[in-house]
């Protein structure tokens, strides 16, 4: 029988491909809002792609174009909860 996979998963380490017009923005928010998070930017249909690096603290990664990216700012700050931006 195969050994169970206990690694990281894939999907959380993906990084932008060098693709001029991928922009990646990392942001923390409270963990419990991250499913919001979810709802909003699929209302919002091909905004980003979200991924969560880290769902206990909150850490997610949005994937975006660089067209769409003051768009995807403007909706993050004016969620109702607190968001801030992490750079690496």
């Amino acid at each position: 029988m195969a050994k169970r996979y206990r690694g990281q998963g894939g999907v959380s380490t993906v990084r932008p491909g060098g693709h001029p017009e991928e922009v990646f923005l990392k942001i923390k928010i409270a963990p419990d809002c991250i499913r919001y998070l979810k709802n909003i930017l699929e209302g919002y249909e091909y905004l980003a792609f979200m991924v969560p690096l880290n769902g206990r603290e909150g850490i997610v990664a949005l994937h975006t174009t660089s067209s769409l990216k003051n768009n995807l700012i403007a909706v993050l700050e004016n969620l109702p909860f607190p968001v801030s931006f992490l750079y690496d």
